[in-house]
């Protein structure tokens, strides 16, 4: 069951509906990577397409899960704790598109190669979706 506003502390209220807003812009980024990891094999039909595309949906199904459990999720302890959180969040993001860019020109097989780039543009999604929420988030907690 989902949890609704009323279980939410009063102090952590305010950041439910932006939460649910960004797990859902989250979730179809995510369909639509994982539709599109799919079909990218089937369009062109290379070794790299292929690895590509496999990556990218692999990647997106966790990202699915993770949206619908997060719906789910209880509350935060505090929106000062879940910002925290979220930054470093974007920390590993970065990384994932740091590594994702050594992989992609470094490796010496196509697989590596494709996987890499498929992990980099996966990172850049995640760090444009995450920074537009931690900026929302960040507004809470600003002195008024």
């Amino acid at each position: 069951m989902r949890p609704s506003n009323q279980d939410w502390p009063p102090d952590v209220q305010p950041l439910r509906p932006l939460m649910i807003e960004h797990l859902n812009r989250f979730e179809l980024w995510s369909i639509a990577a994982f539709l599109g990891g799919l079909a990218l094999p089937l369009l062109i039909q290379t070794r790299t397409a292929l690895m590509f595309g496999l990556v990218s949906s692999g990647w997106a199904g966790v990202n699915i899960l993770i949206a619908i459990i997060g719906k789910k999720a209880p509350p935060p302890r505090s929106i000062y704790a879940f910002a925290r959180l979220l930054s470093a969040n974007q920390v590993s993001n970065a990384f994932y598109v740091v590594f994702g860019v050594f992989f992609g020109l470094t490796s010496d097989t196509v697989d590596w190669r494709a996987a890499g780039w498929a992990v980099c543009i996966q990172g850049i999604a995640l760090l444009i979706l995450d920074a537009r929420f931690l900026r929302q988030v960040r507004k809470l907690i600003e002195p008024k």
